[in-house]
C-alpha cells in the first residue's frame, strides 16, 4: 500500500504513517498503538518535513509497525507492505525487517 503525497501536502509525515498503516490493515488510526512506541513522530516531522520535496532522494528511513514494514523516502510517497513482500520501488524486506534486495 502506497500513500500518495501531493506537493505542498501540510499533512504531517507521521500522521500520513499512521494513516497509511491504518488502511493496509483495515482499520482506523485511532485502533493502533501509538506511533511513539515505534519512532518519535516530531523527529519524523522533522527529518521528513510535510509539503517539502527532499533534497536527497536517497534518504529514506524504514522501521516496522504494527507488524507492517514502513518505508518513508526523502520525496515521494509513505510505503506500507508486510515483510517478505515488495515494496513499490521492488526492494523486499525480510520478515525480520531487514532489507533483502533492492532494485539496480
Amino acid at each position: 500500500m502506497t500513500a500518495s503525497r501531493e506537493r505542498g501536502d501540510p499533512t504531517p509525515t507521521s500522521e500520513r504513517v499512521v494513516e497509511a498503516v491504518a488502511a493496509e490493515i483495515g482499520t482506523t488510526p485511532d485502533r493502533l498503538d501509538p506511533l511513539y512506541y515505534t519512532v518519535d513522530p516530531e523527529s519524523l516531522d522533522r527529518l521528513f518535513p510535510a509539503g517539502v520535496d527532499g533534497s536527497d532522494p536517497n534518504r529514506r528511513l524504514q522501521f516496522t509497525y504494527e507488524g507492517h514494514v514502513v518505508s518513508v523516502p526523502a520525496d515521494g510517497p509513505v510505503d506500507v507492505f508486510r515483510p517478505g513482500t515488495a515494496a513499490s520501488d521492488g526492494s523486499s524486506v525480510a520478515p525480520d525487517g531487514g532489507t533483502t534486495g533492492t532494485p539496480d
